[in-house]
């Protein structure tokens, strides 16, 4: 809600503090903003006030006689859970805001409040947050609605013609399936998402214990189901339009390789599987095809393999075709074609039920849905995005045995236009390992020692997170002072050092360059988060080496990082 909104349209804003010299300044800062303000002094008149005022926002203090800012905050998340509440915080009271955001506030505001400006970006977010929830709500409504509308229309038209070919009592009989397991997929994540991320919303600031690090895993696990079954819809919309956009170029292996064992690494160790990849010694050293499309196939038939295996092992070969091979599509020349054969050790599939694999919507029995979750549309989305590439899917499988699945590319385009660069390189192999991948897999550290500092404490408390999830020892300063402090407790006797400083630009003052700088060959080594690419030439101004990190950092780009200067 900007001003101007609610200079026309006042918002209900109802503050609840029995501080009354902070009470008075909130509300009298929020009605210059044009907000209809109520106040009441404690959580009992702040109750009161709610039920009869219906407001669309809430400041309440967390720390209050009688009624404390929790119990008004159960009252509101029950009853009202669409209503915001922002909870007022003392200085030093962090597991208080932790335990109110896990609650289910939107957010928080820490006294003294310096600046009142705060109170309108957290109202105005609040107000924006709450609408869009409302819209969204709606328009979820509305689409149900058109939903059920257009499945009348088309079942009075389906009623009208007469003409009910078996084609057509299949695909409707496999639409049908389709959209019950679509339903039962989407309950579980779409639920985690709702409950969880309401609960975490805002929580980004904290430095999470483990109860709060098992909700966010769950919200993240939720989130990425739900981003495949996206992603499948999409991918079926693309492979039925009249084209399939392609970005064709020359590929390493060793990269693909790389990108395969990330999507079965943590596939088959969630499961408890073990799994290996291996690279023939005559794999060619590069292939000529659409890595995203190519990548979407592996990860689909890796997938497939996962879901039905529940014990032994995901082996993955690459290299080339034994022989030339004649497959349904076309013919495949060995010396310039790769072969990637993904073999698992799970149920197997019937005889009369291999071709129906690849058909979409459609997985070897409709039943087995319930039991292996899965939409059925990942084999068939696979073997379309190989036949646009020119190549093709060949499967053996023995019931109760398991089942191989042979993905056949081209590694030249089919006219000679692009040569193709052969490069000298060793094979080699992958195996399990829950500690090392290729590239930047799980990474974990041996109690390093690592000091952040940032203004903005979403970036120090995911950083720290993240960090002491991989193994290493993080510590948290909000000042410069307490760097210097920490930078002198480290070189007490029998105190490590610390090995790695993570800090902005605005923290290296003339105080802490020079403690640094005292420190010689035992000084941490120092990462500075910069606000853009462009402030890398501030660094010029440190008179000691150090690397920068674009803020807020992604685990892609600062864990390589620190690896690479601790290691």
């Amino acid at each position: 809600m900007t001003e101007k909104t609610a200079t026309e349209l006042p918002a209900k804003l109802l503050v609840i503090d029995d501080d009354n010299y902070v009470r008075s300044s909130i509300c009298m800062y929020m009605e210059d903003l044009g907000y209809d303000v109520v106040e009441a002094v404690s959580g009992e008149d702040g109750l009161a006030a709610i039920a009869a005022l219906k407001p669309d926002l809430i400041f309440c203090d967390l720390r209050m006689p009688g009624m404390d800012g929790l119990e008004v905050l159960g009252h509101v998340t029950a009853k009202s859970p669409g209503t915001p509440i922002v909870v007022i915080s003392g200085a030093g009271k962090i597991q208080d805001v932790v335990e109110a955001l896990r609650r289910g506030a939107w957010n928080y505001v820490t006294k003294p409040i310096e600046d009142m400006a705060v109170l309108r970006h957290v109202a105005t977010q609040a107000l924006e947050k709450a609408r869009l929830q409302r819209e969204n709500e709606k328009y979820h409504a509305y689409l149900e609605e058109e939903v059920v509308r257009r499945t009348r229309q088309l079942a009075k038209s389906t009623a009208r013609a007469k003409l009910l070919a078996e084609e057509a009592n299949a695909a409707n009989r496999a639409k049908g399936e389709f959209l019950a397991n679509m339903s039962h997929e989407l309950r579980t994540p779409l639920n985690s998402i709702m409950v969880l991320s309401r609960v975490l919303a805002e929580n980004r600031e904290r430095n999470l214990k483990n109860k709060q690090v098992e909700m966010l895993e769950q919200i993240s696990s939720s989130g990425h189901e739900l981003q495949g079954l996206i992603n499948e819809v999409l991918d079926v919309a693309e492979t039925e339009s009249s084209k399939i956009l392609l970005e064709m170029k020359m590929i390493s292996i060793e990269g693909f390789v790389t990108r395969i064992e990330r999507i079965a690494s943590p596939m088959a160790w969630q499961k408890g599987l073990t799994y290996s990849i291996e690279v023939a010694q005559d794999a060619p050293a590069q292939f000529y095809s659409d890595e995203l499309k190519a990548s979407r196939i592996l990860r689909n038939i890796i997938t497939n393999a996962v879901k039905f295996t529940s014990e032994g092992n995901i082996s993955i070969l690459v290299g080339r075709p034994a022989e030339n091979i004649d497959s349904r599509s076309r013919h495949f020349d060995r010396d310039n074609t790769l072969l990637v054969r993904v073999t698992d050790t799970g149920i197997g599939i019937e005889p009369s039920l291999q071709e129906r694999i690849f058909s979409i919507f459609m997985q070897a029995d409709g039943a087995d849905n319930r039991h292996f979750q899965g939409s059925g549309i990942g084999l068939a989305i696979a073997s379309r995005f190989a036949s646009a590439l020119g190549g093709d899917i060949l499967l053996e499988s023995t019931p109760g045995k398991g089942s191989s699945f042979t993905v056949l590319l081209p590694t030249r385009p089919e006219s000679d236009e692009i040569e193709v660069r052969q490069t000298s390189r060793h094979p080699f192999s992958i195996s399990e390992d829950r500690n090392t991948t290729v590239g930047t897999g799980r990474i974990r550290f041996n109690g390093e020692k690592i000091l952040i500092s940032d203004d903005d404490m979403r970036v120090v408390f995911n950083l720290s997170a993240m960090l002491e999830t991989l193994g290493a020892e993080a510590m948290i300063s909000g000042t410069e002072d307490g760097i210097l402090q920490r930078l002198q407790e480290s070189q007490r006797a029998n105190s490590r050092p610390i090995d790695l400083i993570v800090c902005s630009r605005q923290k290296l003052t003339n105080e802490v360059c020079g403690a640094l700088e005292a420190l010689q060959e035992s000084a941490p080594k120092l990462i500075v988060l910069t606000g853009d690419d462009a402030e890398d030439k501030a660094n010029s101004e440190i008179p000691f080496e150090c690397h920068s990190v674009v803020s807020p950092p992604s685990y892609q780009t600062i864990v390589p990082l620190i690896q690479r200067l601790l290691w």
